[in-house]
């Protein structure tokens, strides 16, 4: 399998534990895998996708091991892509090792106290976000992107901020 279509079953099956019958468009699978080498390992991916007046909108984040790499995209309705007015997305990487601090603040509503009052484990909390302060753009990443995160995802994103702090030690 190519880079584009191991990233695309990841983002696959992440729609499937978020109960969505989304695919993911093709073209922001290949411009990803644009941007991952042949048989570079996906260490963490998140997606979040949602329906606006004009189609679906997207936001999908790759970690390996040194680089992480965002989409953000527009997919219109089916009409309007066949229309020539396509998609347009904007794919973009760094280096891990840009990141600067990790803070767990965030908007009204999440990381309450009452979110961590209690031990949660192997699973992240819900309606609990860590905010990752990037050198270079895109400046600020806030993940998990989901409140409230099926227990799969939230396993996963525990399991990698381990991860995320080793950042924080690497010399650039």
């Amino acid at each position: 399998m190519t880079t584009a279509q191991v990233f695309y079953e990841e983002v696959k099956t992440l729609l499937g534990a978020l109960m969505s019958t989304y695919d993911p468009p093709a073209h922001v699978c290949y411009r990803v895998g644009a941007l991952l080498a042949v048989d570079e390992p996906l260490e963490y991916t998140d997606v979040c996708v949602s329906k606006a007046d004009d189609g679906t909108v997207g936001d999908v984040v790759v970690f390996t091991s040194d680089r992480v790499i965002r989409a953000r995209f527009t997919d219109p309705f089916e009409e309007d892509f066949a229309s020539g007015d396509s998609c347009s997305a904007d794919v973009s990487t760094w280096a891990r090792h840009d990141l600067e601090r990790i803070t767990i603040a965030g908007p009204e509503g999440s990381n309450v106290d009452q979110t961590w009052s209690a031990d949660q484990g192997e699973l992240w909390p819900l309606r609990a976000f860590l905010t990752l302060h990037y050198s270079q753009p895109p400046g600020e990443l806030v993940l998990p992107f989901h409140k409230t995160a099926p227990t799969v995802i939230r396993q996963r994103f525990r399991a990698f901020v381990p991860s995320l702090l080793e950042d924080l030690n690497r010399l650039t």
